[in-house]
């Protein structure tokens, strides 16, 4: 049996049966690629944006313990030094919180890996910013002499530019 023996609606039936096929093969063959497409955005909103942010709030509290170290040792009197005291003390707290909240947040070995490197390095800085607690009764010129004589532990930038360059990194490819 050829086709030209097939009554023209017949074959108008099988030609528009076809197409039809073939346009069902061609949605099909476009939605496995776009739900690759929604794994990947899964994956940038559920583990990196939120590393993201939590890295940044590291660098913020970092800035603010750093920041009221350095206004505590230049206060002039006991109520301001207390005060920038408590809002440094205060900047410690949510940094710990901070990080223990981002160690559930790492997913990569890499990503561990630098993780414990900042670990240590805000360890190493915290050793240093405990030997500028001073008592309040203590003069403003004491704190500064103790200061510029301590070895300074690492900044903010140092102590976050691995998250920084990580992120950059990875956020290339």
């Amino acid at each position: 049996m050829t086709l030209t023996n097939i009554k023209i609606g017949t074959r108008l039936a099988i030609g528009f049966a076809t197409l039809l096929v073939l346009l069902f093969a061609l949605g099909a063959a476009a939605l496995w690629p776009m739900s690759r497409v929604y794994e990947g955005t899964l994956e940038l909103g559920n583990n990196w944006l939120p590393s993201v942010q939590a890295a940044g709030n590291m660098q913020a509290y970092v800035n603010s313990v750093r920041r009221t170290t350095l206004l505590a040792l230049l206060a002039n009197g006991p109520q301001e030094f207390q005060a920038q005291r408590a809002a440094h003390n205060e900047a410690i707290t949510k940094l710990a919180a901070e990080l223990a909240d981002y160690q559930k947040l790492v997913s990569a070995p890499k990503e561990q890996q630098i993780y414990e490197q900042v670990k240590s390095a805000w360890g190493a800085y915290s050793g240093t910013d405990t030997n500028l607690r001073l008592p309040e009764g203590t003069m403003a010129s004491r704190r500064r002499t103790i200061y510029r004589t301590e070895k300074p532990g690492p900044n903010s930038s140092s102590l976050m530019k691995t998250y920084r360059r990580r992120y950059r990194g990875e956020s290339q490819r």
